[in-house]
């Protein structure tokens, strides 16, 4: 029963393949300049090699979660494409697009940041992994905590610049929270 499914939907995909396939070829450029049109695309891609990989290994392995996960989340927020339609959703919609197209330098703004003070951070903390910085990845994540307030002063303790990464991590507080004032002004 559930290979029958999984043929059944890898058909509707097929359906909507063609679909996409014929609003592509009217105008190339313009198809992946439309954002419904990169998420449509994106669905139908994501639920395909999720739906394939099922099929190979008869069972959902973590890379087809990984494709059913995006297939799902991208898959909702074609949702708002329809919403659009509504009285009362549709202005919302279109105000969502609207900030979104307006902070992307913001956000690119807020990433470098982000990325170089956790490089900062990383190297001060490298010398023990288990510090909560001491992985580069562990680094992203709680600076990211830190972005949005998660300041934790014994972070750098057992480290030899113990003083100067608490400094460090005072002067990324200061600036992001202008970046964030920032963003919350442009809104």
């Amino acid at each position: 029963v559930a290979y029958a499914l999984i043929i059944a939907q890898l058909a509707l995909d097929a359906f909507f393949i063609i679909e996409e396939r014929k609003q592509f070829l009217v105008n190339p450029l313009l198809y992946f300049t439309d954002v419904w049109n990169a998420m449509d695309a994106l669905v139908v891609i994501s639920n395909v090699v999720a739906n394939v990989l099922r099929l190979v290994y008869l069972e959902d392995t973590i890379p087809c979660k990984v494709f059913l996960c995006i297939t799902s989340i991208v898959g909702y927020f074609n949702i708002l494409y329809y919403l659009r339609a509504f009285e009362s959703t549709g202005p919302l919609v279109s105000m969502i697009m609207k900030i979104s197209n307006d902070m992307t330098n913001l956000i690119a703004v807020v990433l470098i940041v982000l990325v170089g003070f956790s490089q900062a951070f990383w190297i001060i903390s490298s010398v023990d992994r288990s510090l909560p910085f001491g992985t580069i990845q562990d680094s992203l994540l709680n600076s990211y905590v830190f972005m949005l307030g998660g300041f934790d002063p014994s972070a750098f303790e057992g480290t030899p610049l113990n003083g100067f990464a608490t400094a460090l991590s005072c002067f990324y507080m200061l600036i992001v929270s202008i970046l964030l004032l920032n963003l919350l002004i442009a809104l």
